[in-house]
């Protein structure tokens, strides 16, 4: 194992560029969208996840059967 892993690990989570975004929408529940950038490698991703609640989940069938 790397005796200096913490201290590598912060420099290099500091190299990369990072970014959160809120929408419009009104959701309930837990959001995360979440996008980080390497600039030095050119890569980036990002991640945007909602929480569906059940009771969004009922409505919806309830429509669908209608």
């Amino acid at each position: 194992p790397c005796p200096n892993f913490a201290a590598e690990l912060g420099r290099a989570v500091a190299e990369l560029r990072w970014y959160r975004w809120t929408t419009p929408d009104l959701e309930a529940g837990w959001v995360l969208r979440l996008a980080v950038a390497d600039p030095v490698d050119g890569l980036a991703w990002a991640v945007d996840a909602v929480d569906v609640r059940e009771e969004d989940d009922e409505a919806a069938d309830a429509e669908a059967a209608a």
